[in-house]
């Protein structure tokens, strides 16, 4: 792949890189099996993503290249979580071989967890986790993570959220959040 390319052209396609958001209820119906947590919609994004740093379609990506796109366009602060797929995928082997598609796939369905398994809950309930010393969601968490994932929830929907999902109304523990993901499989 050609490293050539200027920051202008990435930064220009910015706009088609896909933004992740949690859609545990509506997601989750459409999953085919439990390894593949992703919607069709999700891979469309993520294959379109692939594609605009696919420049030369070799069918592979440079991870480093994406990595410096992705510090180009602040993505480790509007976007953490693409940003810490991308980081993952950025190895010494990778960097030599490139990336394939089902790589870059499988890199995202891997953050995003097994939804069906405890500890797949775990690992999505710790990306809400970025203080030490919190091991609950609060509101204003929820407000931050919503923000940088693109769905900027209003106070009206993270009351509800809280009234709905928080088991003493002030923050919601693993236990809560895990009770949410498990009901929205019904």
């Amino acid at each position: 792949m050609s490293k050539n390319t200027s920051k202008k052209s990435i930064k220009n396609s910015s706009n088609k890189i896909p933004k992740t958001k949690y859609k545990t209820s509506n997601s989750l119906k459409n999953k085919t099996n439990k390894d593949n947590l992703l919607t069709e919609e999700d891979k469309i994004k993520i294959k379109e993503a692939f594609e605009l740093f696919d420049i030369d379609n070799t069918g592979k990506i440079d991870p480093s290249f994406v990595r410096k796109a992705m510090d180009d366009m602040d993505y480790e602060k509007t976007n953490p979580l693409i940003y810490k797929i991308i980081l993952n995928l950025d190895t010494p082997e990778n960097e030599k071989k490139g990336i394939n598609y089902n790589q870059f796939l499988q890199s995202f369905n891997d953050i995003i967890g097994d939804q069906n398994s405890k500890d797949g809950v775990q690992r999505i309930y710790n990306e809400f986790i970025f203080d030490s010393e919190s091991e609950t969601i609060t509101p204003e968490i929820l407000k931050s993570v919503s923000e940088k994932i693109g769905n900027k929830l209003t106070d009206e929907e993270i009351k509800i959220i809280f009234e709905n999902a928080s088991s003493n109304g002030k923050d919601i523990s693993f236990e809560d959040f895990y009770k949410v993901i498990q009901n929205s499989h019904l």
